[in-house]
């Protein structure tokens, strides 16, 4: 029975060459890099933020649009009646009748406008447009952050449950071991038959014990499946990565590198850039607007004749006056916005220290805990070596057989958890800070990275630009 237990489930974890030759050529090796790719590819959260771009750089277009000229046509026809005609006398003593009003009047006319100035309005709907871009750029790089750690992560769980699962194994052969020694024994006349029956519920339980490990495996993946958009009924063969070690990490570096690599602070210090520029274009609702127009119509003639065309070229100009307190109150909830935006990047940025630091600590008492569970496996390996030897020369019980065996597979399970514990910390670090382990340790993180997308406003703040303003 331990050996039928042990060949099924050697054909799901990872790593034992049990499977069929077939189904093992059918399933899907995914590394954990491939888990991500899929993950940021399928994910609809991510493919939405990406979206969110397009439509601010659509927003940056119209931005631009604005400064060019406008070209209209309109045109209309109207049929009059009764129609007004007057009869006028001529020299010869006949008379004439004239028509004032022509049965049908028309007319068309385009319209070509030039603006000049806004006030300096184009020049930060602009900048304005070009934040809001810098900004969901930012946003769509913090979801594609949290969506490849989240299948790291995950991708890591199926690893750990498949290792539990390699443990419970092993518990179900060292307890199908024991039974074969106690029989063995009774069989021989140096045991009583309690000593078989004890080690046949041993069996019992170990395959109790992997039947929930299986199920575990079996349900991790199904959600790895889930995520990555995976067909359920698809074999999937999950290539373990490489351990890169232990790194000694300065939690100030890290937070250091958070602040200069994590989207999510680019993207409320932008937004407050973005608030500051709204304030500045809320105030150019003080300033004149001055436009170039040329016009050219024609129109029915008049039964007395003259042109039937006209064109005209001018200036406008037009200067608020008044407008009981409307511009001065927008100004004042752009401010109000501004002081916000600038309270929630503050907040951010300490929101974010607060999980470098707890993914810092985490990684520490994950290292420390490695050190502890190798100690505590190497000494309950001896001490299943002992009770094994013992018992088979009828020094020691069955229960010490069993505690002991319990003992090491304890010590074997906290061994896995801790070093895929270590391995999902470190995960969650990276996260945190948005550098991998290795350059926070080599001090790579420091060098100044451009993230897709910044353009002036990550660089130059708004405030930054307003001597420069143009004045349209």
């Amino acid at each position: 029975m331990s050996t039928l237990a042990i060949l099924g489930i050697s054909l799901v974890v990872f790593g034992q060459p049990a499977a069929p030759q077939s189904a093992a050529a059918a399933a899907t090796v995914l590394t954990i890099n491939d888990a991500a790719r899929l993950a940021a590819d399928q994910n609809r959260t991510l493919l939405e933020a990406q979206e969110a771009v397009a439509a601010a750089q659509a927003a940056l277009r119209q931005a631009k649009s604005q400064e060019g000229y406008t070209l209209s046509a309109s045109a209309g026809v109207t049929r009059l009646g009764p129609v007004a005609v007057v009869t006028l006398p001529l020299g010869n003593g006949q008379s004439e009748t004239f028509q004032l009003t022509p049965p049908i009047e028309w007319n068309a006319q385009l319209t070509l406008l030039q603006p000049i100035t806004r006030g300096g309005a184009f020049y930060w709907q602009e900048v304005l447009a070009q934040q809001g871009i810098d900004v969901a750029t930012y946003q769509r790089d913090a979801t594609r952050l949290l969506v490849t750690s989240s299948a790291r992560q995950l991708f890591l769980q199926v690893i750990q449950a498949q290792q539990l699962e390699q443990v419970a194994a092993e518990n179900v052969s060292r307890a199908a071991t024991h039974l074969q020694d106690a029989r063995a024994r009774v069989d021989a006349g140096t045991a009583p038959g309690y000593d078989a029956i004890r080690a046949e519920a041993d069996v019992e339980n170990a395959n109790n014990g992997l039947v929930a490990a299986h199920a575990a495996v079996d349900q991790t993946l199904a959600v790895l499946k889930t995520l990555l958009t995976i067909d359920q009924m698809k074999p999937l063969r999950l290539d373990s990565p490489k351990t890169q070690g232990q790194f000694l990490i300065d939690v100030a570096d890290a937070i250091r590198a958070s602040g200069m690599h994590r989207p999510e602070v680019q993207a409320v210090d932008t937004a407050f850039h973005l608030a500051e520029t709204r304030v500045r274009l809320a105030d150019t609702a003080k300033k004149p607007d001055i436009n170039a127009v040329a016009t050219y119509a024609r129109q029915a003639a008049s039964s007395f004749g003259g042109t039937a065309e006209a064109w005209t070229i001018g200036l406008q100009y037009t200067q608020l006056i008044f407008d009981h307190g409307l511009t001065r109150h927008t100004v004042e909830q752009a401010q109000a916005n501004a002081r916000s935006a600038e309270q929630s990047a503050k907040a951010t940025r300490e929101q974010i220290a607060q999980q470098v630091y707890q993914a810092w600590i985490s990684l520490r008492e994950a290292a420390e805990q490695i050190v502890d569970a190798e100690k505590g496996a190497a000494a309950a390996e001896e001490a299943m070596r002992i009770a094994d030897l013992s018992y088979r020369e009828g020094v020691s019980t069955p229960v010490q057989v069993t505690d002991a065996r319990t003992a090491l597979i304890s010590a074997h399970a906290n061994l896995v958890n801790a070093r895929f514990g270590y391995e999902l910390a470190r995960v969650a670090l990276e996260a945190a800070t948005g550098v991998t382990i290795a350059d926070l340790a080599s001090g790579a993180w420091a060098r100044p990275v451009k993230l897709p997308g910044p353009t002036m406003a990550a660089t130059k703040p708004a405030s930054a630009a307003v001597a420069k303003a143009p004045a349209k």
